[in-house]
């Protein structure tokens, strides 16, 4: 889901074309990676809506699963805090182990490296925090669902020395 004049970018399903595709990789086209597609998508909607690129300011990702991302956010975050909802969301700061932990996954890097490699239609921006919150869902067909998400809130870099922030970690914000 896509909201350029909020600057939100909401992503569920988080695999790249190269990762669901079954045909070898040289045969797929050039845009195999997750950060590749939504960017375009960011790109075209911006230029839909008139408003520019560099606006972006929050992501998203929306149910992770991945087997490693998930011990990896039990660590950063703590075992007790891993059924905090979004009120009471778990806040890693830029700089900190935890935060550098989870920017090191696939569902932190992807967005990390979208940033640095569009860099020429995004301006300078960073990722200023990492929020964990988990919520679930009572569907009538499947029964509850829950989800592990993670809010990644972007800002323009300010400092270009790279900076460490702060250390550690938040309650809600």
């Amino acid at each position: 889901m896509f909201n350029p004049q909020g600057g939100m970018i909401a992503a569920d399903e988080n695999y790249s074309p190269a990762f669901e595709s079954k045909r070898p990789r040289n045969t797929i086209a050039p845009l195999q990676q997750w950060s590749d597609v939504v960017f375009l998508a960011w790109k075209s909607l911006c230029q839909t809506a008139n408003v520019g690129t560099g606006g972006l300011r929050h992501i998203f990702r929306i149910g992770v699963s991945s087997s490693g991302t998930d011990a990896i956010i039990q660590r950063a975050v703590g075992e007790e805090n891993m059924k905090n909802t979004w009120s009471n969301k778990v806040t890693l700061n830029k700089g900190s182990d935890a935060f550098n932990a989870i920017l090191g996954t696939v569902n932190g890097y992807g967005i990390g490296w979208m940033l640095l490699q569009h860099r020429a239609d995004l301006g300078l921006l960073t990722i200023n925090s990492i929020s964990y919150f988990y919520n679930e869902e009572d569907d009538p067909d499947l029964g509850v669902t829950e989800y592990e998400n993670l809010y990644f809130d972007i800002g323009p870099q300010t400092d270009t020395t790279g900076g460490t922030g702060s250390s550690g970690v938040e309650g809600s914000t």
